[in-house]
């Protein structure tokens, strides 16, 4: 066999095939057969094929042989599952599996030691009586391998679902999460309970595809609900965030169970353009993608911008060009916003200087610092100010409101600031305190025109409501009267000056000026069907003067579905 050891590929000779005596039958028999075929001089030299090599002889003798089980095997626990040929030990306690490579009595007793020591010292006619039944032992088998895979997976989709609806990031699942329900667990009910934690997966990857699956779970039964719905609307808006990105959100009214509901249908970053065309062909894709028809489209409701409202290619005009239901209306809560942007001369005025007196020590973070250890010292309820933003249509009641609460300020400001004497100023103070009491109720009327259970039947009756206040409001300063009016009646009473009628006759005309602002942007209805388009719509302004009897049989099975 020397000849065999040489290094390099086994190569054909006569001597390699005649009087070896150290290979198999089979490779004996078809070697002769090639040592005496006619071509074989051609074949000296060729490499062998693998498949008759020498080689498969020793990979044949290394064939692995299978363990069998003995009766012994049952005192540390452990029954044979499987095939007779290749049994598989099962520990008839925890139902756990092992190779059956490791079907070793040390290896059985090790598993018995480590996971099940408190059943030490059992007969072996305890083990013996746990699998006297195999079917019920492979149904238990089942149960609680199952059982416990589930509540594992239960309790991932749960955790996802509240890191998702928190916001935070998904790796917090396996940063924080877990060690504290480990640290909990394991402190409030012991070390076995904290192992369980182990087999629910907190992965990154696997909170996405969690958070991923239920998003998705969620959007498809929104749009099983809306292509069942017999109508629908649409509400649309476009906002750029703070970091100038573009984000596109529409909200979707339907009927489901003889109720109005509202969700999201669509929130879609827009990358570049947001053209009443672009914003358009977004909306086409998604209601074709959703398998939504166009003509079950009632009302699409947007604020005033111009791509929204466009003649010719704004987004309303083109959903009304695929959808002829469609019946275009004006947000009422953007309209109760435009209603206040109408405002007396002096009191604009001193809106203005307020924001620029908050700017100063805001504006500045060792102003904002040391102003919070002011307050703090002088025992106010609030230590900061708050910035007032334009795209926040509520944000200026609470910034004047906690302006004029924080009013004390004067202390603060440096003797070299222009509008320093504003806060010693009584008439001054009076003006804000009316403007921030005005404010306040204006954003107590924006909170009740928002809601799922808001129809335009809620927004018109609240518009209406506050028009009356208006007039009642007007009455009352006419006659001096300030209960309407917390802030400014409080400055007045706490101080020696009274309000004169010069000083009250811009709040006057302001309250008349925005009662006529209300009744533009929400005109009163001459008639039931004038001013009902559908309940579908949260915000609704005229129909046409005539209805058909179809047309007013189909309102009145509308009005009786939102009521």
């Amino acid at each position: 066999m020397d000849h065999l050891l040489k290094t390099g590929s086994f190569k054909c000779t006569k001597e390699n095939y005649e009087g070896n005596t150290n290979v198999s039958d089979n490779y004996a028999e078809k070697c002769s057969d090639m040592a005496t075929s006619d071509n074989f001089d051609d074949k000296i030299g060729e490499p062998c094929e693998p498949s008759v090599g020498l080689f498969n002889v020793s990979a044949a003798k290394k064939t692995k042989k299978a363990r069998k089980y003995f009766e012994e095997y049952l005192k540390p626990g452990f029954l044979w599952t499987g095939n007779e040929v290749e049994p598989v030990p099962l520990c008839v306690i925890c139902y756990e599996t092992i190779t059956n490579e490791s079907m070793k009595p040390s290896n059985l007793k090790r598993h018995f030691d480590s996971k099940h020591k408190e059943y030490e010292g059992k007969p072996v006619e305890f083990f013996e009586n746990r699998c006297k039944d195999p079917q019920k032992s492979e149904k238990t088998i089942h149960n609680v391998m199952g059982g416990e895979n589930m509540k594992a997976l239960e309790a991932s989709y749960s955790v996802a679902y509240l890191i998702a609806k928190s916001g935070a990031a998904k790796v917090i699942g396996e940063t924080l999460v877990k060690p504290a329900a480990k640290v909990m667990v394991q402190v409030m009910i012991g070390d076995k309970a904290s192992k369980a934690i182990d087999r629910v997966p907190f992965s990154n990857n696997t909170f996405h595809r969690r958070i991923t699956d239920m998003a998705e779970n969620v959007k498809q039964q929104l749009l099983s609900r809306v292509q069942k719905s017999r109508y629908y609307a649409l509400q649309g808006d476009e906002s750029t965030d703070f970091v100038n990105l573009s984000n596109l959100l529409f909200f979707v009214r339907y009927e489901l169970n003889n109720e109005v509901h509202d969700d999201i249908l669509l929130c879609q970053p827009m990358p570049t353009h947001i053209t009443g065309e672009a914003i358009f062909k977004v909306i086409v894709d998604f209601i074709k993608n959703s398998d939504l028809d166009w003509s079950r489209c009632v009302g699409i409701s947007t604020d005033g911008a111009r791509a929204m409202i466009g003649l010719k290619k704004g987004v309303v005009a083109c959903i009304q060009a695929v959808a002829p239901e469609a019946k275009s209306t004006h947000c009422c809560i953007h309209r109760e916003a435009l209603a206040t942007q109408n405002m007396q001369a002096d009191l604009k005025q001193v809106q203005d200087e307020a924001v620029k007196i908050i700017n100063f020590v805001k504006g500045h973070p060792l102003n904002a610092r040391l102003f919070s250890q002011l307050c703090d010292q002088m025992g106010s309820d609030y230590t900061q100010l708050l910035f007032h933003t334009e795209v926040r249509w509520l944000s200026c009641g609470k910034v004047l409101n906690r302006l004029f609460e924080l009013r004390e300020l004067h202390v603060f400001l440096e003797e070299t600031f222009n509008l320093r004497d504003r806060i010693h100023d009584w008439k001054w103070l009076c003006k804000l305190a009316y403007i921030a009491d005005t404010f306040a109720h204006l954003n107590n009327l924006n909170l009740s025109l928002q809601g799922k259970l808001i129809s335009i039947f809620h927004v018109q009756d609240k518009v209406s409501g506050m028009v009356a206040k208006l007039k009642q409001w007007h009455k009352r300063l006419s006659r001096h009267e300030l209960d309407s009016f917390p802030s400014l009646h409080d400055l007045v009473i706490n101080s020696t000056n009274e309000l004169d009628s010069d000083e009250l006759q811009p709040m006057k005309q302001h309250l008349e000026s925005f009662q006529k602002d209300l009744r533009k942007y929400f005109p009163e209805p001459d008639s039931t069907f004038e001013w009902i388009r559908n309940p579908f719509i949260i915000n609704v302004q005229t129909l046409p003067n005539s209805l058909s009897a179809s047309e007013e049989e189909q309102l009145l099975e509308l009005l009786q579905i939102a009521s």
